[in-house]
């Protein structure tokens, strides 16, 4: 499924001036719609703006509760006061519990707008960055607009390195469908504005191995080392979706690999498989640290005893129907601009008809990649399908990354191979009328 090209044309594109110019552009396009022109910041349909454990994520409020550990804790650094931890967020609210860990704390002192209590659940490395560029910026307390800004700058920055990508291997046409996803998709654009997802982490392992790439030099100590930093980074940021990105940061080996059967790839596969884990294991060792200095107790064992906290069978413990959270799935915009869009089960029979439509044209390459950037997207929910059907909503990023990047790319690519098929066929087959000024066979022995 890769293009061919002459050694000439590889020397070209190795030049980091070409990579770096196509990056630029596509950083701006997507920049544009994820944050100027992203003017909704739920772009869900009203059926999911009343979900039943979330009454405060309004319509224009995607994630409102996740996003106010962040908030909670730069609120710290505008107000300039000390953190009495270190990578735990800060749940803000008048009903959480007042700060037991702040000297001279008293009854209806707060030190915070409201009072507060800290996050325990897992690692918020994405609260003392945003914390630090408050506190550097002089940000006042509330005005967080501009943090928002840069989030989405940096996660249009991440996704224009996976488009480069998929350029060099598929051409322009293929990027440029994977660019108009990332402009329109509902998961990208819902996502890039929240400070608590920082999704922009989630895609670097991606963006990283897509550079590595289009390098076209075998470093498997140095992609190992780059990786590892990548994943590190995630993994203290949270660990949701955490088999989506490391599946992501695969496919790039995947198709050199597998779908190119390119030998010298395999160690770029390797590299990338032990990064993940080990860069997990670190996360853990640095938080178990972490966490026993702050409370005096394991964050392994508190890990564990919350692994449960989403699991199918708590649904009913809060009257949540498992079938009805798979139909809001299905209401869902998949892609919209300003919340007008298309929902995702019209998207997916729509996706079906066209396989099925063009299956003459789908080769074992296309067929192998389609068929891994399903698995990638839908691994989280195999792995946590509590989380999933908990959380509806976070099935948009799913859908979009890597699944909808990859798809909107390899349509283009099936439809312009049916097309040259075509062309072929047409310039082979005789123009009407021919049959009739055949030239008359030659009886001469000669």
């Amino acid at each position: 499924m890769s293009r061919h090209r002459t050694p000439e044309q590889h020397r070209f594109m190795k030049l980091p001036v070409s990579h770096v110019r196509l990056a630029a552009l596509c950083t701006l396009t997507l920049y544009l719609f994820l944050g100027p022109l992203n003017f909704a910041s739920n772009a869900m349909p009203l059926i999911y703006a009343n979900y039943p454990t979330y009454q405060n994520n309004g319509k224009q409020h995607f994630d409102e509760n996740s996003e106010r550990l962040v908030t909670g804790r730069i609120a710290f650094a505008t107000r300039g006061e000390p953190y009495p931890h270190a990578l735990q967020l800060w749940r803000q609210g008048t009903d959480a519990t007042p700060p037991s860990t702040i000297a001279d704390a008293e009854p209806g002192q707060t030190s915070l707008a409201s009072g507060g209590s800290v996050y325990r659940s897992q690692p918020g490395l994405q609260g003392l960055l945003w914390a630090t560029v408050a506190r550097c910026s002089g940000a006042t307390e509330g005005s967080y607009g501009y943090l928002r800004q840069l989030n989405a700058l940096l996660t249009a920055l991440m996704l224009a390195g996976v488009i480069v990508w998929m350029r060099f291997r598929w051409g322009d046409a293929a990027a440029a469908a994977a660019l108009l996803w990332g402009c329109l998709a509902t998961g990208i654009n819902i996502f890039s504005n929240s400070l608590y997802w920082s999704v922009w982490l989630m895609l670097l392992p991606m963006a990283v191995s897509c550079w590595f790439a289009m390098a076209h030099r075998s470093r498997p100590v140095l992609l190992f080392i780059a990786l590892t930093t990548a994943f590190l980074l995630k993994c203290l940021a949270g660990y949701e979706f955490i088999s989506v990105v490391g599946l992501s940061a695969l496919l790039p080996w995947f198709a050199a690999a597998v779908v190119d059967r390119d030998r010298t790839a395999w160690s770029s596969v390797v590299a990338t498989c032990l990064a993940l884990p080990v860069a997990f294991a670190l996360s853990l060792v640095i938080y178990a640290q972490l966490f026993a200095a702050d409370f005096g107790s394991s964050a392994i064992a508190y890990l564990t005893s919350r692994g449960g906290a989403w699991s199918v069978e708590q649904l009913t413990d809060v009257a949540i129907n498992p079938l009805d959270q798979v139909a809001k799935i299905g209401l869902l915009h998949a892609a919209d601009f300003n919340g007008i869009g298309v929902p995702l089960v019209a998207v997916a029979l729509a996706q079906a008809a066209y396989l099925m439509a063009l299956r003459r044209d789908i080769d074992r390459a296309a067929w192998l990649l389609y068929g891994y950037a399903l698995a990638a997207s839908a691994s989280w929910a195999v792995l946590q399908p509590g989380h999933v059907l908990f959380h509806p909503r976070y099935v948009l990023w799913l859908v979009s990354v890597p699944c909808g990047l990859v798809f909107s790319a390899l349509n283009v690519v099936v439809w312009q191979r049916r097309r040259d098929r075509h062309l072929r066929r047409t310039a082979l087959a005789p123009s009407r009328g021919d049959h009739h000024h055949q030239p008359t066979p030659s009886t001469d022995p000669g």
